[in-house]
């Protein structure tokens, strides 16, 4: 990690000079590397320049009221009555004539940021085939924006019945055994390319 003293230290808002998406959107260097130490301990991360940067937030215990729901409901996932009820209570709109598109800006570090795809960034790029099944499961469309050496930015198209935790964490599944899969000469012994944790922001 070339930049952390400078970044976590200082937390200047340094760019990733590798990045085309990075450059453009002003993505920071910073939060991949908080992307990395949030899934190690301080005792794992190779860097020395690392302390602990995270505060606890405390649960949400907003309680939302039951409202009646039609027969048809039992049907429906939990996710999607809520939904329902939100719309009732504070919308003030028709449920039934609701439609929701979710779009996620979602970045994805290679683990400890090692430069893994270094070798195969333009291959990956121009391999949609790796990411065009990543979101059958749940029901979302994955698209790659940008590949740089050590991290993935990703467009996601998806509905609020899934938790973007749990269609995130699937897709890193699907893309850690799809990309092992297509360049097996490369990963055929690692485990993991993805780290657990990840960036993701609502972009309409």
């Amino acid at each position: 990690m070339v930049n952390c003293n400078k970044c976590f230290k200082y937390y200047n808002a340094i760019i990733s000079g590798n990045c085309s998406f990075c450059q453009k959107y002003g993505f920071q260097e910073n939060i991949l590397c908080d992307l990395t130490r949030a899934i190690h301990n301080s005792n794992e991360v190779k860097c020395f320049a690392f302390k602990p940067n995270i505060s606890i937030v405390g649960g949400n215990k907003e309680i939302f009221e039951a409202v009646p729901n039609s027969d048809n409901d039992k049907e429906l996932t939990e996710r999607h009555k809520w939904l329902k009820a939100y719309a009732v209570q504070q919308l003030k709109s028709n449920p039934d004539q609701m439609i929701c598109n979710l779009n996620f800006h979602v970045c994805l570090v290679t683990t400890n940021r090692e430069n893994l795809l270094e070798s195969i960034v333009g291959e990956l790029s121009e391999n949609f085939s790796i990411f065009q099944n990543a979101g059958d499961k749940y029901d979302s469309k994955v698209n790659l924006l940008s590949v740089d050496y050590d991290h993935i930015h990703l467009l996601i198209n998806t509905t609020p019945v899934y938790s973007v935790d749990e269609m995130i964490n699937n897709v890193i599944e699907h893309l850690n055994s799809g990309i092992k899969n297509e360049f097996p000469d490369l990963f055929g012994n690692k485990k993991v390319i993805f780290e657990k944790s990840y960036f993701c922001e609502t972009i309409g």
